[in-house]
């Protein structure tokens, strides 16, 4: 914060402080020992600007700039103090909408999902050795150079291995990709399982995770894993059906829906990395489905 002046009386420097403001220098007025006022600017950049307007103050106070500055300043903060407020209702909407999620009680298959994931990314290093674990992977793969190499034709799977179309959604790369996967498998997973069955949730499960391992193998080969495909799916499916059968008894926030959607799109910008972006999309295209004909069929 730098001092840019001094004024002469009170009634002069709260003037001064609404043109200040209404040219968006955010500014401080304070008693001198001398009786006088002095002029703080927040912003080291706004110095300059605010000193011009402090010398054309002294010379011509009653400039047009000046003269209309107190009116047009009050209506200035009356606006930021609705957009405050508007913003603080918003953020607390969100929180309320987040919170709501996150209150059913961990359904046990829910858990167990959570267990495995959790098993499988402590014995393969959070991903970083995938021998231990080949056998989740959708079919098997070599890294040579910078290519991996495959047989097509998912030759595992037609041999019997037929797990090998649902096991890619343990298998983690790093602690927050867990972690985040995990946290809305939590959510989602203990909202369907509480409310439709474990049986109902774990058909629900198998069909979305083999859809998105499918759709992410055929677009871009068998190296990857991850619940988020899974996750994409829940959500679909939650808010599809609780959109259009209000005996569901759920009707998930726009801000959830909202919060998911950016960060789907995030995700498609490389911003974090190799994610299995098809494996999103192709889960919450399943889900939606899934979701909008049980609601049309109830």
């Amino acid at each position: 914060m730098r001092q840019i002046g001094h004024l002469e009386n009170h009634s002069s420097a709260l003037t001064f402080s609404d043109a200040l403001f209404v040219h968006g220098i955010e500014n401080e007025v304070k008693p001198d020992d001398d009786g006088s006022w002095i002029v703080w600017v927040h912003a080291e950049e706004r110095v300059p600007l605010a000193r011009e307007l402090l010398s054309l103050y002294k010379k011509n106070p009653d400039h047009e700039k000046f003269h209309q500055a107190p009116e047009k300043a009050h209506e200035l903060r009356r606006v930021e103090q609705r957009e405050n407020k508007a913003y603080k209702k918003r953020m607390a909407t969100a929180s309320r909408a987040i919170s709501g999620v996150f209150e059913n009680k961990t359904g046990r298959l829910t858990l167990a999902l959570i267990i495995i994931s959790a098993a499988v990314a402590l014995t393969s290093g959070l991903g970083s050795n995938k021998g231990p674990i080949s056998g989740l992977f959708i079919t098997d793969y070599e890294i040579i150079g910078n290519r991996i190499r495959w047989r097509p034709g998912l030759t595992e799977v037609f041999q019997g291995e037929f797990w090998r179309l649902i096991t890619p959604i343990f298998i983690h790369y790093g602690i927050f990709h867990i972690l985040f996967n995990m946290l809305w498998l939590r959510a989602l997973g203990s909202m369907i399982e509480w409310r439709q069955g474990a049986l109902y949730f774990g058909i629900l499960v198998v069909v979305i995770a083999a859809v998105s391992n499918l759709g992410q193998y055929f677009l871009t080969g068998p190296s990857f894993g991850g619940m988020s495909g899974v996750d994409y799916g829940l959500l679909g499916y939650v808010w599809i059906k609780g959109k259009y059968d209000p005996k569901f008894g759920v009707q998930l926030s726009n801000v959830i829906v909202q919060l998911m959607i950016v960060y789907f799109f995030l995700c498609l910008t490389g911003l974090f990395g190799p994610i299995a972006n098809a494996a999103h999309g192709f889960g919450l295209a399943t889900g939606m489905a899934w979701g909008y004909l049980s609601a049309r069929r109830r």
